[in-house]
């Protein structure tokens, strides 16, 4: 009877809640399928724009860029990710060569 009372309190936490708590939410990832077609959008498409302009060209090079830098900025904030993964992923992102690199 104590313990019906004690689980039924104003303070108390119901069962279910615990559960949907710890629940696996998978990743948001159609930010970073929105960013990545931005930056190839951005990267490419200005060549096929007729009577190329010169402000075109920084589209093409700050484009990608930006877009970068915000799927950098929703890997930290909002991806779903555990704190451990976020950090790991940033810096093992980091440390990939490229290929030409790692030719030599």
């Amino acid at each position: 009877m104590s313990d019906k009372a004690e689980s039924t309190g104003p303070g108390a936490v119901p069962p279910d809640s615990l559960a949907n708590s710890t629940r696996f939410r998978p990743l948001r990832i159609w930010p970073a399928l929105l960013l990545v077609a931005l930056m190839l959008l951005t990267r490419f498409g200005p060549a096929y724009l007729e009577g190329g302009l010169g402000s075109y060209w920084m589209i093409a090079v700050f484009g990608p860029l930006i877009c970068c830098l915000l799927l950098v900025l929703w890997w930290l904030a909002a991806s779903r990710a555990t704190w451990k993964e976020r950090l790991f992923g940033t810096l093992g992102s980091g440390r990939l060569p490229h290929p030409r690199v790692e030719a030599r």
